[in-house]
């Protein structure tokens, strides 16, 4: 029973990290699809820290 929760757990955990690297590949593809919102987007970030500051 022991072998077969940890086989389950490291299944478990490579189902997270395919997820994490599906979300990371999703999010750069739209972030070079929205370049030059993104960069908007970093200049309003930045504003806003200044201002927060």
């Amino acid at each position: 029973m022991p072998a077969f929760s940890m086989v389950k757990a490291k299944k478990s955990l490579a189902i997270r990290i395919a997820t994490r690297v599906n979300l990371l590949t999703l999010s750069t593809q739209i972030l070079v699809r929205n370049n030059e919102e993104s960069r908007i987007f970093s200049i309003v970030r930045k504003i806003w820290k200044t201002i927060l500051e």
